[in-house]
């Protein structure tokens, strides 16, 4: 699967899995549990990058799958709620780094 692929498909998971109510503004105020869908989203990312958390080599695949989504998001107006979008997929880039230092 190629980088806009997977961009289409996890953009997809974003828009299932957190509610459309939730802007960027609303996620960094604190007030939200938004626990299980963030987990679901997270689970789903990886699922779709093809990440094993026990395995190095797909964590640093993955690791480099998400700077390449970042910089197309960034580039795309057909994201709703991009801000949002952005930070979760670089939240979840910070959580492999946790993994990859085990």
């Amino acid at each position: 699967m190629n980088t806009e692929d997977s961009l289409n498909e996890i953009i997809n998971v974003f828009e299932q899995n957190i509610p459309s109510s939730i802007t960027y503004d609303a996620y960094n105020s604190g007030t939200l549990d938004l626990t299980d869908e963030l987990d679901e989203f997270d689970a789903s990312v990886k699922q779709i990058m093809g990440v094993d958390e026990f395995a190095p080599e797909t964590i640093n695949a993955g690791k480099s799958q998400i700077a390449e989504l970042v910089a197309l998001a960034k580039q795309s107006d057909a994201i709703s709620r991009k801000e949002l979008f952005i930070e979760l997929l670089e939240i979840l880039d910070e959580k492999l780094d946790e993994l990859s230092s085990f």
